[in-house]
């Protein structure tokens, strides 16, 4: 289970989003990801899901823009715990810095985020499109 708006998710708990980012400026996105919980039902009281212990644990987030009749085109990589922050409560936090946010040409760019186990076990958390819009320039 994700939280942070979570428009829609696959069977196996992937998030599909669309990020609307700003060229020029520094894009934040925060997910935490929660396991287990039930909802109350009659006799059964409710159990709050418990966020992901994600110490030692480590982020990659790679875009990329898709050519129609070409190769994909790289766009950027980031990696934790630089650009991605983890911690024990299940966060993640995603940052985009406004050199990386203003080099990007506008359109659209394919991205996703994986994390992988200190045992080597990769879950793809997030995944979607980034809208990207240009400031019309002030005179």
């Amino acid at each position: 289970k994700m939280t942070d708006e979570v428009p829609v998710a696959t069977p196996d708990g992937q998030v599909i989003a669309v990020w609307y980012v700003r060229a020029g400026a520094t894009f934040i996105k925060r997910y935490q990801w929660l396991t287990g919980g039930v909802k109350a039902s009659p006799g059964v009281p409710e159990v709050p899901p418990t966020p992901v212990d994600l110490t030692g644990w480590v982020a990659r987030m790679k875009g990329v823009y898709v050519v129609k009749d070409g190769p994909d085109i790289p766009a950027f990589d980031l990696d934790s715990p630089t650009d991605i922050v983890l911690d024990a409560q299940g966060n993640v936090t995603t940052t985009l810095l406004p050199d990386l946010t203003r080099d990007m040409p506008a359109g659209k760019i394919t991205f996703y985020l994986e994390l992988e186990s200190p045992t080597g076990f990769v879950r793809s958390l997030v995944g979607g499109t980034i809208v990207l819009a240009r400031n019309i320039p002030q005179e």
